[in-house]
């Protein structure tokens, strides 16, 4: 409240919240963000609730829901991969429901450290050619 007590205009500062920069930054992560909250909660349904109620396609379901998120990208990689005849690839991972979702989860994870890497070593090299220039 500092601005406030100042009489400084709270609106008055250094980057521009209509742009959607913000939101666009957290979009890729927003799938991954999803099927963690959801692979937890299905993990703490299966550990109280011990198949009295989230069995069947209910847990089913639920761990589709969580997977389909990060899985689909992969997925659609391996029927890439199956249709060129590349049939053992890390594309094509099998497990228990929420095994395939962690799997999943993780790889995309990694997915995503590994492009903001890639994105920051981009933009830092840049910066490096343009201040020697």
């Amino acid at each position: 409240m500092q601005g406030a007590a100042s009489g400084a205009n709270l609106d008055d500062h250094e980057h521009d919240h209509a742009d959607g920069r913000a939101i666009s930054l957290w979009r890729p992560y927003l799938p991954a963000v999803f099927s963690l909250l959801a692979l937890s909660v299905g993990i703490a349904l299966d550990s109280y609730f011990k198949r009295a109620v989230f069995n069947g396609y209910l847990r089913f379901a639920w761990y589709l829901a969580a997977y389909l998120p990060v899985g689909y990208p992969v997925l659609k990689q391996a029927l890439i991969a199956f249709r060129k005849g590349e049939y053992f690839t890390e594309f094509l991972l099998m497990g228990e429901y929420h095994e395939a979702v962690a799997v999943m989860l993780f790889y995309t994870v990694g997915e995503l450290f590994e492009s903001a890497a890639v994105n920051r070593a981009k933009g830092s090299g840049h910066h490096n050619v343009v201040a020697y220039a």
